[in-house]
């Protein structure tokens, strides 16, 4: 993301620069050349300068790689305006919410003693926000902060950390479901929010062994505790209805008088206790 958006951020703390060609810009400024457009609309998890983090209401929120400035993540909208103001009052709404939970997630996890927010868009002229956290005695002092000033690089474990850190702060799973047929029936925190349609059974499959896959192996349930677990992770509250698809297509075994549960562990067409 340096060639993206670095570079924006950065040229407004060094010397000024000449503006760019104006062709170039005015195809920026349309959104006919934007390379925060292309980011957002990629199902891509990681480029070569971030690691997307979460989906949030009106944009998508990525940790930078260079991690000089520890937190240091930027929040891109998901359609194209060079201005805020461009926005419709419902989008720049619900991306100033965005923009204040993911503030306030950051400080959290990193613990940071101030949080800046810079929207500058002067190489890409597509509204984003730099989420730079402070921490009394870093270089800045009390001017602003260049994240780029130094290049500080982690292992994949350590990004994974903090990835996941953000999203619990965000109260979100975790882990970020990427696989494409599942994030099309979740919402952001992982609950199933329609059982699918009677033609949809591939679907009705992606559910079901998401489902199954929320139950630990070796363990037994009480039907109250299974009946807990599924209403954790939907949101249609038809409970039964995925306790039985469980059931029916063998993910559980039970115990005729339905005491007991558990996950099944044997071939899918080994016949289930009933």
């Amino acid at each position: 993301m340096n060639d993206q958006n670095s570079s924006d951020q950065a040229n407004d703390q060094a010397a000024p620069l000449e503006w760019m060609p104006c062709e170039q810009w005015n195809k920026r400024l349309s959104g006919d050349d934007c390379a925060l457009c292309r980011l957002v609309r990629s199902e891509a998890w990681e480029d070569d300068y971030s690691y997307r983090v979460a989906d949030m209401q009106r944009g998508k929120l990525y940790l930078q790689k260079n991690q000089y400035v520890q937190g240091y993540c930027i929040l891109i909208t998901n359609r194209h305006y060079a201005e805020l103001h461009q926005m419709r009052p419902q989008e720049y709404s619900r991306f100033l919410e965005d923009m204040v939970s993911v503030g306030a997630a950051l400080t959290r996890v990193f613990d940071a003693d101030k949080m800046n927010y810079q929207i500058l868009g002067n190489e890409q002229p597509h509204v984003h926000v730099h989420f730079i956290p402070r921490y009394y005695g870093d270089d800045g002092g009390n001017a602003p902060l260049n994240p780029y000033a130094q290049e500080v690089y982690l292992t994949e474990e350590a990004y994974k950390d903090r990835i996941q850190a953000i999203r619990k702060a965000l109260d979100m799973i975790p882990e970020p479901i990427t696989d494409p047929d599942l994030l099309r029936l979740v919402d952001e925190k992982g609950r199933v929010t329609r059982w699918p349609g009677s033609k949809d059974t591939d679907d009705q499959m992606v559910v079901r062994e998401y489902m199954a896959s929320k139950f630990e192996a070796g363990r037994t349930y009480t039907e109250q505790e299974v009946n807990d677990i599924l209403k954790q992770w939907h949101t249609f509250e038809d409970w039964a209805l995925l306790r039985r698809e469980l059931f029916m297509y063998k993910f559980l075994k039970r115990y005729k008088d339905g005491t007991q549960y558990w996950v099944n562990e044997l071939e899918a067409d080994e016949e289930t206790s009933e």
